[in-house]
């Protein structure tokens, strides 16, 4: 064992311990977290005199009511919801409408990474040659904006990538200077990695994996011949392959995950939802390989510590990370602890923060599979409210995600939305997609939805559009983001 595993086993049981112990006293710690966090904003310019140290007394808040305080901090450089310096504005990519940005400050960013080490005290338990071999980490490329103060206005992925302990980072296959953006990393990205074996990748959808698989399967010659005689853009560190691996490459006859890195024990991504239907485009090509589903994080906080087990989606709340209360869906009247769920019932979340948000409704729901001692086992489930009100009825996306599984229609990337008249579903597809029939989707969703049944025969709702679009309006310039976009109330290109 390798001096750096043997110091990551030692510190990720440790931390692993201290949830454990929180976790079996759920209640206390989660009153002490909740100390903490209003001793650390009630001092704050906004909150001062608002926030009240009874938790049950604040009211629930949403993205709305901060908005406004955020847009007026990134002239500031402050946050005003707890006085600090901002090292990152966020941006959240979000399932549905516009994107939000968020203060990443100090003190909220070792509140929401509390749930990395026990998970990595469980993949470190499992997978042996994790970090003695390199990782591949999908992380979103540089910022490309920044406030009249000079933050970064990025993606969480990326910040954390740039500023993982120098121990750790030499593990990781991808030089900072490959994500300085988005063309680089599509050009020189994959090459990087293909140089050495792997034991874990890690990336947050399925669909950003196959992205970056099919950058290798789509042109495997030319990548041998540029690994062979590597032609490099200005400012990026040497592509270096041993003589054995390349011939190694080039006797492969036909490629998958395990032929390309022979090593590799795990990916890491999320797998419910949309995910589990984005996974099944690329399962075969894993074969060999343990799927073990990432952390259920957000923006506005990091919440579970997943198992490292193909066989378990989701995992347990961790109490010392983001405080979290629960409600029914659609009740956010009537708030719950953790420790007040029920196995195999659907809750909604509402987190509260170190970054100053205070019972801040999510949107996700999430379903509580079980418990470890008292936390609930926590599996993202879908968006609450996600649908698509076309006037007359209201379509949700677990029927359209059903109607795609049911009818076997495979997409690499899509999005279903209001037509611009907002009488008819529309669903957007790349121009290359293969061919879809109205027809059986029209049938499928009547057969699902007795109101859209209804005003389709009567000529109330129109039948769904295919619209095709070309490559410029599929680009990625970043990648590996949030959960994917599968349904919008409106266009917001």
């Amino acid at each position: 064992m390798g001096y750096q595993r043997f110091l990551m086993e030692t510190l990720a049981k440790i931390k692993f311990k201290s949830f454990d112990k929180s976790a079996r006293d759920i209640e206390r710690a989660f009153d002490k977290n909740w100390d903490g966090i209003y001793q650390h904003l009630a001092k704050s310019k906004f909150w001062k005199n608002k926030i009240r140290l009874d938790l049950d007394k604040n009211a629930v808040t949403d993205y709305e009511f901060y908005k406004q305080v955020f847009d007026n901090d990134m002239n500031n450089g402050k946050n005003s919801f707890s006085d600090e310096n901002i090292l990152l504005w966020a941006l959240s990519g979000g399932t549905s409408g516009p994107p939000k940005y968020f203060p990443i400050t100090m003190t909220y960013q070792k509140q929401f990474q509390q749930t990395t080490p026990p998970f990595l005290h469980h993949v470190l338990s499992k997978y042996k040659s994790f970090i003695n071999l390199p990782v591949l980490y999908l992380a979103s490329t540089n910022p490309t904006e920044k406030t009249k103060h000079g933050i970064d206005i990025g993606y969480i992925s990326n910040y954390n990538y740039r500023n993982i302990p120098g121990f750790l980072k030499s593990k990781y296959v991808l030089p900072n200077e490959v994500l300085r953006d988005g063309k680089t990393f599509e050009k020189f990205g994959h090459l990087y990695t293909l140089a050495s074996d792997l034991s874990a990748i890690i990336s947050v959808t399925p669909l950003s994996l196959q992205q970056f698989y099919n950058r290798i399967i789509g042109d495997y010659d030319g990548c041998l011949e540029q690994l062979e005689n590597p032609s490099l853009d200005p400012g990026l560190p040497d592509l270096k392959i041993s003589r054995e691996r390349l011939s190694y490459l080039k006797s492969l006859k036909d490629i998958n995950f395990k032929k390309l890195w022979p090593s590799l024990e795990f990916v890491c991504c999320w797998k419910t939802s949309t995910c589990a239907f984005q996974l099944k485009a690329i399962e075969a090509e894993l074969d060999g390989i343990d799927i073990i589903d990432a952390t259920y994080s957000a923006t506005e906080g990091w919440i579970n510590i997943p198992f490292a087990d193909p066989n378990i989606n989701g995992g347990a709340y961790h109490p010392e990370a983001v405080l979290i209360e629960f409600s029914l869906p659609n009740d956010p009247d009537n708030l719950l602890k953790p420790w007040e769920l029920k196995q195999g019932k659907e809750y909604e979340i509402y987190i509260t923060n170190k970054m100053g948000l205070i019972r801040y409704r999510l949107y996700d729901v999430v379903i509580c599979t079980g418990f470890h001692r008292k936390s609930p086992i926590l599996e993202f489930s879908h968006k609450s409210g996600q649908q698509i009100s076309l006037g007359m009825c209201v379509i949700a996306e677990n029927e359209l995600l059903e109607i795609l599984e049911k009818e076997k229609i495979e997409l690499d990337d899509f999005f279903f939305c209001p037509n611009e008249a907002a009488n008819a579903l529309a669903i957007y597809i790349p121009k290359s997609a293969n061919n879809l029939s109205v027809e059986v989707l029209d049938k499928a969703l009547k057969d699902s939805n007795i109101n859209y049944q209804k005003y389709r025969d009567s000529g109330q709702i129109q039948g769904i559009q295919i619209v095709r679009e070309d490559n410029a309006f599929w680009s990625r310039e970043k990648h590996a983001q949030t959960k994917p976009k599968f349904l919008y109330q409106m266009r917001p290109w």
